[in-house]
């Protein structure tokens, strides 16, 4: 399984600021540790949208109902360089107790704790 985690430079465009990328791949591989035992990860970083997903070979890409488009538009592409198309499997997003998203973004605001809890 390979996960794409955002580098400093591709965050950087939030309108918040975001911890640093080696802090954030530290917890996320505490939470592979923890939570994903017997699972064979690699974190990949990302420097753009697409990652490896145009080059590499997968089976399968799992996108939130945010990345939906991006995961369309790079089975467009594969299909362009005559790749095999990648099965997309969309997951939904957590809420909040509010019923809206948990986001960095909601988090950075104030509005809500990491654990969706309105504040």
């Amino acid at each position: 399984m390979v996960i794409g985690l955002t580098t400093d430079s591709f965050a950087s465009k939030k309108i918040h600021p975001i911890r640093p990328f080696t802090i954030r791949k530290e917890e996320l591989e505490r939470y592979i540790a923890d939570n994903c035992r017997g699972a064979s990860c690699m974190i990949e970083p990302l420097n753009d949208r697409f990652g490896s997903a145009l080059d590499a070979d997968f089976d399968a890409i799992i996108v939130s109902e945010e990345t939906l488009p991006v995961a369309v538009e790079i089975n467009n592409l594969r299909k362009e360089q005559k790749k095999k198309k990648v099965d997309i499997h969309q997951i939904s997003c957590v809420l909040a107790e509010d019923g809206r998203w948990i986001s960095s973004t909601r988090i950075f605001r104030g509005e809500i704790d990491v654990h969706g809890h309105l504040m």
